[in-house]
């Protein structure tokens, strides 16, 4: 093949990719890679490509068994101006997870900053998981033609002198919840449960009444007025005298 139609040939693909992605308005991507040491909070930039303003909605799904989503951040400063973005769903089966969430006045652009994602990541060995944008709805509508990219999220196994909290946060359910709750917790010694709600940006809402925890699994009720938290993520906080762990959960109206 001459240097000649090589040039030709590499020309049209650069012309037809181009042609691709400026017909492809709507794209949601992350990462290629993401790599994050165990037992440590990972912040996963989420971009798109918006043709108009208004209301979008995300969803995608994660590894649950590499990460935990914390909370989802926006502002008004990044490029797509998704500020105060509302997490409406986060739900987990088995080691996959689906979280979809809604910004309410975003701006058109090209591949820009919608949002930050907040990620715990679980401890444990090595471990790579999919990260993947599956829907977009842009003003009440679904876009079927939206192109998506997804990433890789790669746990690195445990660092030397890392140990995991003694006292912990086992669950929380249900999770969603709209105005009661059980929290399951562990304790390696009993003693005095310390409790506190924080928003997505780690702001204190509401602390606990403190509760005596014996040794092993525990569990207290969890109750909130819809005037004390609207909908949206939220932080679990547990304090004990030797420790502190932190959870995720969602409020739905």
């Amino acid at each position: 093949m001459t240097t000649s139609l090589r040039t030709t040939l590499l020309a049209a693909a650069i012309v037809a990719i181009s042609a691709v992605t400026m017909s492809s308005a709507e794209t949601i991507s992350v990462p290629a890679v993401t790599t994050v040491p165990s037992g440590t909070v990972a912040n996963i930039v989420i971009s798109g490509s918006f043709e108009s303003g208004g209301t979008a909605r995300l969803t995608l799904s994660y590894p649950a068994n590499i990460l935990r989503i914390r909370g989802i951040r926006g502002a008004s400063a990044w490029g797509m101006r998704c500020e105060n973005p509302i997490i409406i769903g986060d739900d987990v089966s088995s080691t996959t997870g689906t979280i979809t969430f809604e910004c309410s006045d975003v701006s058109s652009g090209i591949h820009d900053t919608v949002a930050v994602l907040e990620c715990d990541i679980l401890v444990g060995g090595s471990l790579e998981g999919l990260l993947v944008p599956t829907a977009l709805r842009r003003n009440g509508a679904d876009v079927t033609n939206a192109v998506f990219g997804s990433g890789l999220v790669r746990r690195d196994g445990q660092p030397v002198g890392i140990v995991p909290p003694s006292d912990v946060i086992t669950s929380v359910y249900p999770n969603p919840m709209r105005e009661t709750a059980r929290i399951v917790f562990t304790m390696e010694t009993s003693g005095t449960a310390r409790f506190a709600i924080l928003n997505a940006q780690g702001r204190l809402v509401r602390e606990l009444p403190a509760v005596v925890a014996v040794r092993g699994e525990n569990d207290i009720a969890l109750e909130v007025e819809p005037w004390e938290l609207a909908s949206g993520s939220y932080i679990l906080q547990l304090r004990t005298e030797s420790s502190a762990s932190l959870y995720s959960f969602v409020v739905m109206r």
